[in-house]
């Protein structure tokens, strides 16, 4: 294989997945994250220099370049999980503008998620698509039929074959459990936790909305912008989701006790979920204090 060609299917396969794969996260050092952006943009540059007498490499390079670049200005955003919206919605634009190495992307990250039949979808776009060199389709050939090995693959631990079915069946039974939760509290006028599953109900609605989307990325992205507005709308249940997203999805400890103080100092926060975000406050102090060791002063 050209050397040009090799460079920019380990970019594409490699370390733009690694960019942009919902789990793996992008906090504990954004910074280098960026950093290796630029590089990989001077990397698709050299790759243009060296192969400058062949169309395919100069195409390749080209919608690489463009979906570098529109990545860029994501890291301009100041918080996590705008930077992570900006990356899936810049990527999914581009994918629905016809560029190949975008909608191969899209497909990774389906891939990665274990939404196999997502992923297929994608990486089938990016065959049919007119623009896209016979010799990068032989490359995304190998992702449709590890696609489908794993499809079969019995022993296979992923999502079923209807993901987006599976979130709004997790939904609806969110919803009817705090439906239920609402007519108990209300029954035994238990007035702090129908505070708190009234909040619930009004954060959950905003991200139900979403499930009216068929594909399962455009959702993922409208339910993280529905919790994010609900949090600043100083809803304490969803800044209290916030903070667990930062903990647990993304592993910024930073950030999840920035949104689970958010919630404690809400006046509007019932004592009695207080004891709740407080447990988990506690729980991620004490993971930065695992991560920083106590320095002993010899002096």
């Amino acid at each position: 294989m050209n050397k040009g060609v090799y460079l920019i299917l380990l970019l594409s396969s490699g370390m733009m997945g690694n960019l942009l794969a919902a789990d793996i996260p992008l906090s504990e050092d954004i910074k280098q994250k960026e950093q290796q952006l630029q590089k990989d943009k001077q990397l698709v540059r050299q790759t243009k220099e060296s192969g400058a007498d062949d169309k395919d490499i100069l195409l390749i390079c080209n919608m690489t370049e463009s979906m570098l670049e529109d990545f860029s200005f994501c890291y301009r955003e100041k918080e996590e999980i705008d930077i992570r919206i900006c990356l899936d919605e810049s990527l999914k634009k581009l994918a629905q503008k016809n560029n190949f190495i975008a909608q191969m992307e899209v497909g990774n990250i389906y891939r990665f998620d274990q939404q196999l039949q997502a992923a297929l979808i994608w990486y089938k776009k990016a065959i049919e698509n007119p623009q896209t060199p016979a010799r990068f389709k032989d490359f995304i050939l190998e992702m449709i039929e590890k696609s489908e090995a794993q499809l079969q693959d019995p022993n296979n631990i992923g999502p079923g074959k209807d993901e987006v079915k599976e979130v709004n069946n997790y939904y609806e039974m969110r919803q009817k459990m705090l439906k239920d939760e609402i007519h108990k509290a209300e029954r035994l006028n238990e007035k702090e936790f129908l505070i708190v599953y009234k909040e619930a109900q009004v954060s959950l609605d905003a991200q139900m909305k979403c499930l009216k989307l068929k594909d399962a990325l455009d959702a993922k992205i409208c339910i993280n912008k529905a919790i994010k507005d609900k949090a600043q709308s100083n809803n304490f249940v969803a800044q209290h989701q916030l903070g667990n997203i930062y903990e647990n999805g993304y592993d910024n400890k930073a950030m999840a006790i920035k949104w689970y103080n958010a919630a404690l100092k809400n006046a509007r926060t019932p004592k009695a979920y207080k004891r709740e975000i407080e447990e988990d406050l506690k729980r991620v102090r004490s993971k930065t204090r695992d991560t920083h060791p106590k320095t002993v002063n010899k002096g």
